[in-house]
């Protein structure tokens, strides 16, 4: 029967905020992140950026999926992209973390970032298969600024 069958339920903490790290929830789970998170992510992300960018005119590099911290109702935690009053560093890094005003750098990295959410747990020679728009999302933020007009098209279309 069903009820005879014990399965293990993922151990994850919330912080007194009431947050988790994207890495945690990687970890705890042994699974990487469905399209449909990878796109939520994508718009929790910028929404955060933005926010940051327009208060504060710079934000931290999210580089790891350890960076992103997430609350419990689904948002990204403003501590993903500013640093909490224990962060150490200076003005250009917080905890090693570099600071940026840039948009694209911005993007770049996030990019990598959900990707390496995406593939969590394939081995090198496995290779995820995405959804055609969420492939060429990915596509546009990790090309390399400066080498795509993904940008420009953007800001013409505003």
């Amino acid at each position: 029967m069903a009820a005879d069958v014990a399965v293990d339920q993922p151990s994850l903490s919330l912080d007194a905020s009431g947050c988790v790290s994207l890495q945690d929830i990687l970890l705890a789970f042994n699974a990487p992140i469905s399209e449909e998170h990878a796109w939520a992510l994508c718009f929790e992300c910028v929404k955060c950026f933005q926010n940051a960018l327009h208060e504060h005119g710079k934000c931290l590099i999210v580089s790891d999926p350890q960076h992103i911290v997430l609350h419990k109702d689904g948002q990204v935690h403003v501590r993903t992209v500013l640093p909490g009053e224990k962060a150490q560093g200076n003005d250009s890094t917080a905890g090693g973390r570099p600071f940026t005003s840039s948009q694209q750098k911005l993007t770049f990295h996030l990019g990598l970032t959900i990707f390496k959410a995406l593939e969590f747990g394939f081995q090198e020679e496995e290779e995820r298969r995405l959804g055609a728009d969420l492939e060429r999302l990915i596509d546009l933020m990790t090309t390399e600024p400066g080498r795509c007009h993904f940008y420009d098209s953007i800001k013409n279309h505003n």
